[in-house]
């Protein structure tokens, strides 16, 4: 894994890690989109919609996507190259 990979996801995680408590009661389930230069969060029902949402705000941004509850997940729009670790991480 790269290093702006890991660094992507550290700051993502860090980020949804401190709005955690006000996402989780009414979105579990669902997936964020996370742009960590900007610190915003999309939402959405499925994966797509998450990142449809942060791509019509940031399209030339590359989004970390978590399941609220689940798997962690980056999403970018450069490569189909698939990353991993201990996390399952995609980038698209």
């Amino acid at each position: 894994m790269t290093a702006n990979v890991e660094e992507l996801i550290k700051k993502a995680n860090t980020i949804y890690n401190n709005k955690k408590a006000e996402l989780e009661p009414l979105n579990n389930g669902k997936y964020v989109a996370i742009e960590v230069d900007s610190e915003e969060i999309f939402i959405g029902e499925t994966r797509d919609e998450a990142v449809i949402n942060a791509k019509n705000k940031h399209s030339d941004k590359i989004f970390f996507v978590k399941r609220i509850g689940g798997i962690d997940k980056v999403a970018g729009h450069y490569s189909s190259s698939y990353y991993s670790n201990f996390d399952y991480a995609r980038l698209f």
